[in-house]
């Protein structure tokens, strides 16, 4: 039988498991909006209304980031970004970049 001691870190663990795979999420998101923006430029639109909706919002704090207007803002140029210039960047970088937005 576990000590009581094990639990608050397997807790944090199963938690950050957890904000990883809301972030994968928020990564999905951000990869369909830029392949929107490329095909029809709907894509930073697009990325700005999931963002703001409820569902969105939701997502984006689980996965650990603020869902404030900075993130909004982020998320769009993110998509701009990798839609024109054809940048890509790692799941992990794409989060990293939207909470050291919200900070």
């Amino acid at each position: 039988m576990p000590r009581d001691t094990q639990f608050p870190k397997q807790s944090r663990t199963q938690a950050d498991r957890v904000k990883r795979v809301f972030a994968g999420f928020v990564v999905t998101a951000v990869e369909e909006a830029a392949e929107d923006e490329k095909r029809d430029g709907s894509g930073g639109t697009a990325i700005v209304e999931w963002a703001q909706s409820r569902e969105g919002r939701e997502i984006l704090i689980k996965a650990g980031i603020n869902p404030g207007e900075k993130c909004v803002d982020t998320l769009h140029r993110l998509v701009l970004d990798r839609a024109a210039e054809g940048k890509s960047w790692s799941g992990r970088e794409i989060v990293v970049k939207l909470k050291t937005s919200t900070e």
